[in-house]
């Protein structure tokens, strides 16, 4: 769990950018949101201690506010934006976001919630 060298580990880790940090007790298992200098922010799943990193979101987006799907030990309920760029590549903003529930053991994404304004 969130304890000791894990804890320096997590937070001191040099570009290592987490946030929304979110702990599934009956798994062990973290999930956050780890963002990036291109702008884009992806989402994390590890196993408590730290060990066994993958991303498990990808993409021009912006991918926040990660959280365990209560009762569910493999189900990620998360903010999604896509990113808006100008020709040469420079991000210009994000567009609406929607609410995304993944499930990391079937690879299967479904939106729950967006608003397309």
């Amino acid at each position: 769990m969130l304890k000791g060298k894990f804890y320096n580990f997590l937070y001191n880790k040099e570009k290592f950018h987490a946030k929304d940090l979110d702990l599934n007790e009956e798994n062990d298992k973290l999930v956050c949101s780890r963002r990036f200098a291109n702008g884009t922010a992806n989402i994390m799943v590890m196993d408590g201690d730290g060990s066994n990193m993958s991303e498990v979101t990808a993409g021009d987006s912006v991918d926040e506010a990660p959280s365990w799907v209560a009762g569910e030990q493999n189900q990620i309920i998360f903010q999604s934006s896509g990113i808006a760029r100008n020709r040469e590549g420079y991000a210009l903003g994000t567009g609406p976001s929607a609410l995304q529930l993944l499930d990391v053991a079937q690879q299967k994404l479904s939106t729950v919630l967006e608003d397309s304004k």
